[in-house]
């Protein structure tokens, strides 16, 4: 009898979670406004800390978590002060030696028109199947800067996949075609 009666008292005072109607001692407060959450922040960032150097926790994230994440985030645009955090924290850099966003665009502005030239030629069609969905123009020599007519040929993205994978020279594409082999 006694046992239970203590499991009860045990658990009145170690409530987990609130009561209806009442209002958190925390409620409202931030690291900014009082000092007992300042010192609490300190102490479990460096309790956690201490816990990933151990290898107790990892910041390991499961493919699930990943994918929920991704789909929660879909449409979400970032503040330029976010985006640059990011940079940041990607490149080990501070502030100062901060240069800004890495370019996207590695080919240049005369690959664009060079490429619209090539697809003109090809006839918006790839130069292995003849289809005209998701083609991609490739630079022969591997050289993207080398941006002449000559040096450039339009494939869909599969052949172009196909011809990476096997390591097929341009002369040797056009005879596979004409085998079926490709």
């Amino acid at each position: 009898m006694v046992k239970k009666k203590e499991k009860q008292l045990y658990k009145k005072k170690n409530v987990v979670g609130f009561k209806k109607g009442y209002t958190p001692w925390n409620k409202g407060l931030t690291k900014e406004t009082d000092e007992r959450i300042r010192t609490a922040a300190i102490h479990i960032s460096e309790g956690l800390k201490e816990l990933y150097k151990l290898g107790i926790m990892t910041s390991d994230v499961s493919d699930e978590t990943k994918r929920k994440i991704s789909k929660t985030l879909t449409g979400r645009t970032q503040t330029f002060e976010t985006r640059k955090k990011k940079s940041l924290t990607v490149r080990h850099m501070t502030e100062d030696e901060w240069t800004g966003f890495s370019k996207r665009d590695k080919y240049g502005i005369e690959f664009r028109h060079a490429r619209l030239n090539a697809l003109k030629r090809d006839n918006h069609q790839c130069r292995c199947c003849a289809t005209s969905e998701d083609l991609v123009v490739h630079h022969i020599d591997k050289n993207k800067q080398n941006n002449e007519l000559e040096n450039l040929i339009t494939f869909c993205r599969s052949c172009h996949n196909k011809f990476h994978s096997e390591n097929i020279t341009i002369n040797n594409i056009f005879v596979k075609l004409e085998r079926g082999n490709i």
